[in-house]
């Protein structure tokens, strides 16, 4: 792993990258150590962009929630500069991120939240998570538990149809009675014809005596898949 040439004397509205040495990892490198390394130099240089980009780029090989908070925290020093670097880093780790986190992480890179109101991880080493919890669109108060749908929304509000998918398709198993997710994840399915999805979705609902005349129709259109 290296520090692209791009980033290294780009002016990102706030904050100078100046010259930093080549990383470089060796194929066994302990990634974990490496990553803890460079959350603590950003901990003691915070504006260091050098520093965040190589933790980013080393939080790839780790669990999703330590490239989030990577991210998070770039975001956050960065505040409302910095637009091409957060840019290129998000579309970097887009497929590394949980749907939800990706979502806002969108949202924040749009100006629609500020970074303060990301949603908060305990990896991160900057957020004060003062406001990240309470504005966690998946939340729902009434109930007291998390509610995914509104974020599905979110995702094919932005035309984000995988992002939606794999949200509702989780939250089916954990909800397969609520018909609000059956049928928007149906309409999806048939949406961008994934039969395989259909498949496994309709034999869990079945399983677990979900299945409704909706989908029992749909299987008509997926007759190979189930």
């Amino acid at each position: 792993m290296r520090i692209d040439n791009r980033f290294s004397l780009i002016w990102e509205g706030a904050f100078w990258l100046d010259g930093f040495f080549m990383l470089r990892l060796p194929a066994n490198a302990d990634l974990d150590a490496v990553y803890a390394f460079l959350t603590r130099q950003i901990r003691r240089w915070p504006y260091k962009l050098q520093f965040h980009v190589c933790r980013i780029r080393a939080a790839a090989a780790l669990e999703k929630e330590a490239l989030y908070a990577a991210l998070l925290d770039l975001f956050w020093i960065l505040g409302e500069k910095g637009q091409s670097l957060k840019q290129r880093m998000l579309e970097w780790s887009r497929r590394r991120l949980a749907p939800a986190r990706l979502v806002a992480l969108e949202e924040c890179l749009a100006g629609r939240i500020t970074a303060q109101q990301l949603l908060f991880s305990g990896y991160s080493v900057l957020h004060d998570g003062l406001w990240g919890q309470p504005l966690d669109w998946s939340f729902d108060a009434a109930e007291g538990k998390k509610d995914l749908l509104a974020v599905a929304r979110l995702c094919l509000e932005l035309g984000q149809l995988e992002q939606a998918k794999e949200i509702l398709s989780e939250q089916l198993k954990v909800e397969p009675e609520r018909q609000e997710i059956r049928h928007m994840l149906l309409e999806i399915y048939l949406a961008v014809q994934d039969a395989e999805g259909f498949k496994q979705s309709y034999l869990w609902l079945e399983a677990n005596g979900c299945l409704d005349e909706v989908w029992r129709a749909a299987s008509r259109r997926f007759e190979e898949a189930v």
